[in-house]
């Protein structure tokens, strides 16, 4: 586990060779050596906000930091340096940049906080007595009375308005609900369900709850006889309001009893008697068994009244929907009816009378406009034809002009190739009969494949 002293180690601007400085009363720098002294300055600031947001130097806060209880100055002290001997001087420059507010002007103001901080007044907050009396206390805060530091706490503003909107935004998503009660506590029912989704401590809830009702204004917030009732709302905390709260402090306070009865009775053992001596054992057994006996009436007693201090609230919560849903009908049949007064069916008739009556004049305005212009339009449209289609005539002649010259020169050129074929032929012809011989003859004569016959000469007596 890390000590102040780890950490002051462990920031870069509080190295070695600077610690002597550091630890030193630097003030008159400011006038000596401006730079030097805002580096001191940074210093100290980039310590602080690493001191407070480890939560290292006091647990019980990430947002802020005490001067006492522990002792701030103590804590800070490093040896051979000892304590910073310029810490309050450091200290007021916190708090004059408002990087530092002091809790005790924070946790009184009357007005939102982020006014103060920016020093930006609205209109209607230039006459509002509580904004300017807020700045000037913060203006002339110091942080040193009667030669020693105040015994205040300090809050880091930027971590309390980081921390803020974490919060807002768990109340938004996971702690108000769709129910009238769901939005309604006092101070601990609320902290007990913020506590189940993140963790935080009693003082930065304290802090908080002043942030996110006054400065945020997600919270009301109201003090009645030392409770603090708190609503999810913008809107005033009514004695309704209050009742349920005490309902479910009721229910709260009741499933803890039931959890202590339970705890007692589980812990009952009635084997254990028979560890005492024999004499003893009868008794001490009608003893557990008689309060055995009493913690299951108790505990029957305890949840029944749960149920139905449970009954009820749900009963309260049903009856808020009802009158909920009955004011929207009721707003909404008034609005209703006073938009229909408006209106009556005569004037409805004569508005579309009145209106059939314009549209009948503007076509005759249009029709008449129009008239000279139809003919013109006619011939052009007409001669537009006749010219389309006398150019598709022409094109169809050419077209069929272009076939039949085509089918005469394919009729041509096959002409010209039979014409050719049979000169080719006739030319073959006479080459072969050209080169016919005798034996030529024989051989190609039906008679050549018998042999000759001889037939005698006969003379004629």
């Amino acid at each position: 586990m890390s000590t102040i002293e780890d950490i002051i180690k462990s920031i870069p601007a509080f190295k070695e060779s600077r610690l002597n400085s550091l630890y030193s009363n630097f003030q008159k720098n400011k006038q000596l050596n401006p730079e030097g002294y805002e580096a001191n300055i940074q210093a100290w600031k980039s310590l602080f906000t690493k001191i407070i947001t480890s939560n290292k130097f006091e647990p019980e806060s990430v947002v802020s930091i005490p001067t006492y209880n522990p002792s701030l100055k103590e804590s800070l002290s490093l040896h051979p340096y000892n304590e910073p001997k310029n810490l309050s001087n450091i200290l007021q420059e916190f708090v004059n940049d408002k990087f530092l507010i002091p809790a005790s002007l924070y946790t009184t103001a009357k007005e939102s906080y982020f006014v103060t901080i920016s020093g930006q007044f609205h209109i209607s907050q230039y006459f509002s007595v509580n904004s300017w009396q807020q700045w000037r206390a913060l203006k002339s805060y110091s942080i040193v009375k009667q030669g020693r530091l105040v015994d205040d706490r300090f809050i880091y503003w930027d971590e309390l308005v980081k921390l803020g909107q974490k919060i807002a935004k768990v109340i938004e998503t996971k702690v108000k609900g769709d129910t009238y009660s769901s939005i309604l506590f006092n101070h601990n029912l609320l902290f007990d369900e913020i506590s189940k989704h993140v963790a935080i401590t009693s003082v930065d809830y304290d802090l908080l709850l002043k942030h996110l009702s006054r400065d945020v204004k997600l919270l009301q917030t109201k003090v009645i006889d030392g409770v603090t009732f708190i609503k999810i709302s913008q809107e005033e905390i009514s004695p309704e309001d209050q009742a349920v709260v005490q309902v479910k402090q009721t229910i709260n306070n009741l499933e803890t009893r039931v959890k202590e009865v339970e705890s007692k009775l589980n812990s009952i053992d009635f084997k254990s008697v028979l560890k005492l001596p024999k004499d003893a054992q009868k008794s001490s057994l009608r003893s557990k068994m008689a309060m055995k006996a009493n913690l299951v009436k108790l505990l029957d007693k305890n949840v029944n009244l749960e149920l139905e201090m449970t009954t009820l609230l749900q009963k309260i919560n049903d009856s808020n929907f009802n009158s909920a849903y009955f004011s929207v009908l009721e707003a909404s049949a008034k609005t209703l009816s006073k938009l229909n007064s408006q209106l009556k069916i005569d004037d409805v008739d004569r508005v579309k009378a009145d209106i059939d009556e314009e549209i009948m004049k503007e076509e005759e305005i249009g029709d008449a406009l129009a008239g000279e212009a139809e003919d013109v339009d006619v011939d052009e449209e007409l001669n537009k034809m006749l010219d389309e289609e006398e150019k598709a005539k022409e094109e169809a002649a050419k077209e069929e002009n272009v076939k039949e010259e085509k089918a005469k020169n394919d009729n041509a050129e096959e002409e010209a190739k039979q014409q050719n074929a049979d000169k080719e032929k006739e030319r073959e012809l006479l080459s072969r009969l050209e080169n016919l011989t005798v034996d030529d003859v024989i051989k190609q004569s039906p008679q050549h494949d018998s042999p000759a016959t001889i037939v005698p000469f006969e003379q004629s007596h």
